[in-house]
């Protein structure tokens, strides 16, 4: 039997969700291959064979470079061609759901174009909730009948867990009984870090001692918005480059219950990741994760129709408040589905694609 090919777009291959999606694939046989640019996207295709399968995931590479709406046009264009060259050799396409659109773009009207591209194409269409055909659907539509869902799985067993609360306070300098918040991750204008600073001063009139830790990337740009909105009242600790995979838990340890202030986001790997170290989580209510996770205690939202600063704050107070027993749920809810539950889950669905394919 030949060697099936997957082929991912884009892989990163220090990206830590696709490692654990194609785990179960890659030991079943299949080689997974991947790209990040659109021309290498196109030169794998025409190397696949009738059966072999292209994953899309993001979208953002599609126009990544083009300078202006024409450019960006143009590499939609290619793109879709690349798209029908998968059908017409036979092989599925899936797409996994991962934004509405790219985050931060320049193209509005080229990124939905490329989900109504995708959807229309697309052999099976992953949606990580069941929320998510009603949280896209001002840009696309997803048709149903393509549509699985297959869960965003915890971290547990990716990331080394070898720090104590303790240690991890003592080698960022937080004190020991002080009541902490931290936000891990890219820091980028959309995540609504000007709301958490804001609600971090409010919150410490509450919660005496409060320290806000801030870990991740920031270009320069962010990083001079960042400087000038900083919390007054609160002392920060932060760190504006990459988190290795080593010094996650540091981070995570450290914090009391972590903050996702961002809003229009369809998925967060955030949210699994801080559970899978038993941290809770403190959201916005009017985001799709909000609803997908109501009924789980390790995770607070707060309200976005009235005031976002004081809302916030005041989930900040009830989270830390409640400690113990929702770090403990959270890190029960991060063993109910693992990332060897998900890759299992996914070689299931390309298995069912091949027999369905013979079927037809």
């Amino acid at each position: 039997m030949s060697t099936r090919t997957i082929l991912s777009f884009p892989h990163w291959r220090a990206n830590p969700y696709l490692t654990m999606l194609y785990l179960a694939a890659e030991a079943d046989g299949w080689r997974i291959a991947g790209t990040t640019e659109v021309d290498e996207l196109a030169d794998g295709v025409r190397e696949l064979v009738p059966g072999d399968v292209v994953h899309v995931h993001w979208t953002s590479p599609v126009t990544a470079g083009a300078e202006d709406q024409t450019a960006a046009r143009e590499r939609l264009d290619q793109f879709t061609r690349t798209l029908d060259a998968v059908v017409d050799r036979g092989c599925r396409l899936l797409w996994t759901v991962h934004n509405e659109i790219a985050h931060d773009t320049s193209y509005l009207a080229i990124e939905k174009a490329i989900g109504d591209a995708l959807a229309e194409r697309a052999t099976r269409i992953i949606q990580l909730h069941d929320r998510t055909a009603e949280a896209v659907a001002m840009s696309y539509t997803l048709p149903a009948e393509k549509v699985t869902t297959l869960r965003h799985a915890s971290y547990l067993g990716i990331y080394p867990d070898t720090w104590t609360t303790s240690e991890a306070r003592t080698a960022l300098g937080v004190p020991q009984g002080a009541p902490t918040v931290g936000f891990v991750g890219q820091m980028r204008p959309y995540k609504g870090l000007d709301v958490l600073f804001a609600a971090a001063d409010v919150a410490a009139s509450e919660l005496p001692g409060l320290v806000l830790l801030l870990a991740g990337g920031t270009s320069p740009s962010d990083l001079a918005v960042i400087e000038s909105s900083l919390p007054r009242h609160v002392d920060v600790v932060r760190q504006h480059s990459f988190v290795a995979d080593d010094e996650l838990g540091l981070w995570l340890r450290a914090s009391d219950a972590v903050v996702l202030p961002y809003r229009r986001v369809l998925n967060s790997g955030s949210a699994m990741l801080a559970a899978s170290f038993g941290r809770p989580v403190i959201m916005p209510d009017d985001t799709p994760l909000a609803q997908v996770y109501a009924d789980q205690p390790w995770l607070t939202t707060f309200r976005t129709e009235s005031d976002r600063v004081e809302a916030l704050a005041a989930a900040i107070v009830r989270t830390i408040r409640s400690g113990r027993w929702t770090s403990a749920t959270a890190r029960a809810f991060a063993r109910s589905y693992t990332p060897y539950d998900m890759s299992r889950d996914y070689l299931r669905l390309i298995d069912a694609m091949d027999m369905t394919k013979e079927a037809a």
